[in-house]
């Protein structure tokens, strides 16, 4: 290293900055030279040394480095294996810290398939710990530097992944735990190497970790980072998922989530007295609790130190393992989110299966115990992903969803809770009011708390809870245990009560549904906003200080302060909060819908709970203005009413049957609401459409009652129809309503008119109503609305007969373009036919055509023989013809002879000699000259025969070779049909030759 110029760079400043950068390369280079090209390894080492000191907090020589030291590294790492000292240097420096190193580390994969060859076992990689531990951090470094490279470069070698995942069984916990690390990142966002990992057994190796390590419980980092990978091998893959529950690793899982909640110290007996003091039937306000500590007492400090030691919070790194388990189950259970529907549909039924068998393993008391048993895990992000984790396990399952119905739980102990009231701050949220002692422990009284269910238990979360996580969590299994489970709905719909003391499910949702304050806070004197925001909710002659008084509460002889008044906008909040739940109960469930209608909340005539909550909406609404609270109550009611009326002809004909509810909704959508904003606007034309929709004699409704006749569904209970008024509007009146009151100058014009004329008493009670809705109004006024109604309802049978029609052509269309497609598939079978006939016919003339061909040859092929025949005749007759000559030559000799003997005879004779011999001469020259001529004119003959036959034979063989060319087309056997004819020849020639001989025979005999 040069000394020098580091004394130069800190003396001179920046003037030596240049000529200090130039040393630094040309060191950089000198000692990769000297690395590279030393044979000494002495040398050699300790040039690397000051390579490594030379590369500290340098950027310009990591620079110069990437630049000229890859080479020489690589070369290190694949040549000098057996020189650990060397190759730990130069694994310490083969990824540098600058990123454009590590990027050109990775342009090559035999690079990174040199450091990953080091993890494997001898003799291809090196049985050292330092140079493991070196690959690894080279590796770790080169990750966080360009992740997406190396793992295209891992991918390369897949016996790299195996190598790494054998790592997670290494005895050596440093090498394990990097290799972990390395792991984690190598598999977010990579299935490809997710699955390697997953079928090399890293499911087995991770879990084992986790059980070695304590669990969750030992609050080691190390489970935190298995459970990481393991998420990261089980996130959006249903193969991992498929093998993790087929090869049983997830009987494993609610192994690791198991908890079991720590009892409460036990308070001293002082404590105990002085909780009696504070408390009233039980109950410790905060406003108490507070006091007691600001005045100091040791009464007050014991109680706050018995709730402390109670609950103990969790450690950050047990809370983060918890977390990190739980997220593992929620990726188990997440629902389908591929578009794809075949997709979809894997990932269902891969869900349910999970489900299934993580309810078998009783996965949901486990989840239960950690969510809300006891008050749950002592971390509020644990007891929140609890509740989501066991929602998500009973969503959509109709035996978890009632086993989840069945499971009671301990409320959390009471010292607890009255210490999280006092340290948690009011910033806008409701904390739990004082209420009755929870079920599970002792109060200040004595009385023994009881189990309560666990839906309840996430409804006081719902309402009063202080964590918005934890309220977030409960309204999650709150939703999924009502999705697809009407009777569980139902059931719950059926314990809704009036209680001064609510105590069940229903009673409780229904107070903080009709903003019904505690009751220790309703026995003291409320102040005037209270007093006025609980008598707006309430039915008419009920007072807030008509609420019952409990045991003990405000009376003379209970020593506590009086608990102050709830906030009113906390009280509508509260109701909002009742309204979501209720909403939830009353989504797709037709009988829970006609229950509530028949709910009767006190002995007032006409008190029922719809005309109540549309009561509530207009009191949320003008206290809306400048409140998020109201506002989000208003909205909260809003969806809540449109559940109720949805699908619900008799809900929808009460919510019409006032006067007033109409106008309030009209002008909520209209905006002419003071509070109202665009969220309630639209859902107030939600409700609308709603209404209309679903409201007697309306197209919906009808086409709902026509098919219920069809499947002989039954109606409602007579009990829950008679609930619903009957004197409600008609579609067509409504429409008529609506379409008046969007005219908002006409309905001035009508309520002006109205101010000076009477009511008309004659009319329908339809009409009558509708006439209230619109506040009267004059002949004119009324002529020209009935006339715009008119029109609009014209307009609209026009509309429908324009979408009958329209649907009609639809049809119509639709069936000439079948009756099209038919007509082409018919005359494409008839052409189809058409040619299939024409080539049977062409086969047909064909087969025909050579059958009289093949006829033809057999009669030419006779003609043939026949005429060899004939001149095998002909040349027998001539070889005939020439013995008959050699005859007459020979009778010619004898003639000859014969005249010559007669001659001398006539010589003999002399008057008759010269005579005879003169005509015997000329007897022989005529008779040889007689013979020459017939011999030559049968030679002539002979071979104009032969020519004539051969001409014959040609013609013939080019007629049997097309003949046997088309008969090889047409798949004939040529050969075998020549031999037939062959043989049918010869048949003839016997016959013929054994017709001869009889017939010799015969001539003979």
């Amino acid at each position: 290293m040069n000394v020098f110029g580091r004394v130069a760079k800190g003396v001179f400043g920046k003037g030596a900055s240049a000529l200090d950068d130039e040393q630094d390369d040309s060191e950089v280079e000198s000692l990769l030279h000297q690395i590279s090209d030393s044979r000494h390894a002495g040398d050699r080492r300790d040039a690397m040394s000051q390579l490594s000191h030379l590369l500290q907090d340098n950027p310009r020589a990591q620079l110069a480095m990437g630049a000229m030291g890859l080479p020489v590294l690589l070369a290190v790492l694949q040549e000098d294996r057996d020189d650990l000292e060397l190759l730990k240097e130069a694994l310490e420096h083969s990824p540098p810290s600058a990123l454009i190193n590590a990027d050109l580390f990775c342009r090559a994969p035999d690079n990174v398939l040199l450091l990953l060859g080091l993890l494997r076992p001898e003799p291809e990689g090196v049985d050292d710990f330092y140079a493991r531990y070196g690959a690894l951090q080279a590796m770790a470094a080169l990750l966080a530097a360009c992740p997406d490279k190396l793992q295209a470069c891992v991918l390369s070698s897949p016996l790299g992944v195996v190598a790494l995942s054998d790592l997670l069984a290494s005895p050596m916990e440093v090498l394990r735990n990097e290799a972990l690390l390395l792991l984690v990142g190598l598999c977010s966002g990579c299935p490809q190497i997710a699955n390697i990992a997953a079928f090399e057994g890293a499911f087995e190796r991770l879990l084992g970790i986790c059980g070695s390590e304590g669990g969750p419980g030992g609050g080691n980092v190390v489970v935190q980072d298995a459970a990481e990978l393991m998420n990261n091998l089980l996130r959006d893959n249903l193969a991992n998922q498929r093998l993790f529950r087929e090869m049983g690793h997830i009987q494993q899982l609610p192994q690791l989530l198991h908890f079991t909640p720590s009892p409460p110290a036990p308070a001293s007996a002082a404590a105990s007295a002085a909780a009696g003091m504070l408390g009233s039937a039980g109950q410790l306000g905060a406003a108490a609790g507070a006091a007691a500590v600001a005045a100091g007492s040791a009464v007050g400090a014991a109680v706050a130190a018995a709730g402390g030691a109670g609950a103990a919070a969790w450690p950050q790194q047990v809370a983060a393992n918890y977390l990190c388990l739980m997220e593992t189950a929620g990726l188990l259970l997440s629902a389908p989110c591929s578009a794809n529907e075949e997709q979809r549909a894997q990932e269902d039924a891969n869900r349910r299966a999970n489900q299934q068998q993580l309810g078998q393993l009783g996965l949901l008391p486990l989840l239960a115990k950690l969510g809300a048993d006891a008050g749950g895990a002592p971390s509020a992000a644990v007891r929140a992903q609890a509740l989501f984790c066991l929602g998500d396990l009973v969503h959509g399952h109709a035996q978890l969803q009632e086993q989840l119905a069945g499971v009671l739980v301990q409320p959390p102990p009471l010292q607890a809770r009255q210490q999280q009231q006092q340290q948690q701050p009011r910033l806008g949220g409701f904390l739990p009011p004082p209420g009755p002692p929870p079920a599970g422990a002792r109060g200040p009284q004595g009385v023994q708390q009881h189990p309560l269910p666990l839906l309840q238990v996430a409804l006081q979360l719902i309402l009063r809870g202080s964590d918005a996580r934890e309220r977030a969590g409960a309204a999650h299994l709150m939703q999924a245990f009502c999705h697809a489970n009407s009777l569980g709905q139902t059931a719950v719909l059926s314990t809704l009560a009036v209680s001064a003391e609510p105590r069940t499910f229903g009673e409780e949702l229904l107070a903080a549904l009709l903003c019904q304050p505690p009751p220790a806070a309703a026995a003291a004197a409320p102040p005037p906003a209270v007093a006025a925001a609980v008598a707006a909710f309430a039915p008419p002659g009920f007072t807030p200080q008509g609420l019952p008084n409990p045991a003990g509460v405000g009376s003379p002889r209970s020593t506590a302060p009086a608990p102050a008044a709830p906030d009113p906008l906390d009280l509508q909040l509260q109701t909002g909060r009742a309204a979501r739940v209720l909403g939830w109960l009353l989504h797709q469930n037709p009988g829970g819908q006609h229950r509530l209608l028949a709910l009767q909340l006190s002995e007032a005539p006409g008190d029922m709970l719809l005309p109540r909550c549309v009561r509530l909406l207009s009191e949320c609404m003008r206290r809306a203005e400048g409140a998020a609270q109201a506002k989000q109550a208003c909205c909260s009611v809003l969806v809540m009413l449109v559940e109720w009326c949805a699908g619900c002809e008799p809900a929808v004909a009460a919510l019409l049957a006032a006067p007033s509810h109409l106008p309030l909704l009209v002008d909520v959508v209209g905006a002419r609401v003071p509070g109202g904003d665009a969220n309630t606007s639209g859902l107030a034309a939600v409700l609308l459409g709603v209404c209309l929709m679903f409201a007697p004699e309306s197209p919906i409704s009808q086409q709902q009652q026509q098919q219920a006749a069809a499947n002989g569904s039954l109606p409602p209970p007579p009990q829950f129809a008679a609930a619903a008024p009957g004197s409600g509007l008609t579609f067509s009146q409504l429409l008529d309503v609506l379409l008046s009151r969007s005219k908002p100058q006409q309905l001035a014009a009508a309520e002006a008119a109205a101010e000076g004329s009477a009511a008309a008493g004659s009319g329908p009670r339809s009409h009558g109503a509708a006439n209230g809705v619109l506040g009267g109004g004059s002949g004119d006024a009324e002529s020209r609305v009935a006339a715009q109604l008119r029109a609009s309802r014209a307009e609209m049978e026009a509309g429908a007969m324009r979408q009958q029609l329209a649907a009609m052509q639809e049809r119509w269309s639709g069936m000439e373009a079948a009756a099209a497609a038919a007509r082409e598939e018919a005359e494409a079978a008839a052409a189809a036919a058409a040619k299939a006939e024409a080539d049977l016919s062409a086969l047909s003339s064909a087969y025909n055509g050579l059958e009289q061909h093949a006829f033809e040859m057999e009669e030419q092929l006779r003609r043939l023989q026949d005429q060899q025949q004939q001149q095998q005749q002909q040349g027998s007759a001539g070889a005939a013809a020439g013995l008959s000559e050699a005859d007459v030559a020979a009778r010619v000799q004898a003639a000859v002879e014969e005249d010559r003997r007669q001659r001398l005879h006539v010589e003999s004779s002399p008057g008759a000699a010269g005579t005879a011999g003169a005509g015997g001469a000329e007897a022989a020259i005529a008779a040889a000259a007689a013979a020459a001529e017939a011999r030559a004119a049968a030679e002539a003959a002979a071979e104009e025969e032969m020519e004539d036959l051969l001409a014959c034979l040609g013609e013939e063989q080019a007629k049997v070779e097309v003949l046997s060319s088309r008969l090889e087309e047409l798949g004939e056997d040529v050969d075998k049909l020549l031999e037939a004819v062959a043989a049918a020849a010869a048949d003839d020639e016997q016959d013929d030759e054994e017709g001869g001989v009889h017939q010799e025979d015969g001539e003979l005999l």
